[in-house]
């Protein structure tokens, strides 16, 4: 479904999350006024296929399969952990040029990136949200 309201309440998830793992870029990102939810949102488009090396993709792939939706969340926060040194270091053009990009070569070994998704916690304000925006996404809107 294409509604505005479940896009907005999945920005603000991502958002719970960043703060929760990595509160120093979120507001490093926020002083820039870089535009991270268009990064991200292209990350979610293409199912991480745009900026990841085939390999890593696949293992979102089967994470998301395998553990569901909440994984698409812990992946963009994870790659954003990873490249947190980097990006605390950069002004918004660069930061920008680098999360629309491909990251091939800006990214530690798979294993590395893997790990630093499943890090990933989630705190029980996210939790509560995404089993709202759920239950929205399955039943619908309802009528009066």
């Amino acid at each position: 479904r294409n509604d505005p309201s479940l896009l907005t309440q999945r920005l603000e998830l991502f958002d719970l999350v960043l703060r929760a793992n990595c509160p120093l870029l979120a507001r490093h990102l926020d002083a820039l006024e870089a535009e991270v939810h268009n990064c991200v949102l292209t990350w979610f488009r293409s199912f991480f296929a745009k900026p990841l090396p085939l390999s890593l993709t696949a293992l979102v792939w089967d994470h998301y399969f395998v553990g569901g939706e909440m994984f698409v969340y812990r992946a963009a926060v994870g790659i954003l952990r990873v490249l947190s040194p980097r990006l605390l270091g950069m002004d918004q053009e660069s930061a920008l040029g680098l999360l629309l990009g491909r990251l091939d070569g800006h990214l530690p070994d798979t294993a590395a990136v893997l790990e630093a998704m499943h890090q990933v916690k989630v705190p029980d304000k996210a939790q509560a949200l995404f089993d709202r925006v759920s239950k929205l996404r399955c039943d619908g809107p309802t009528s009066v």
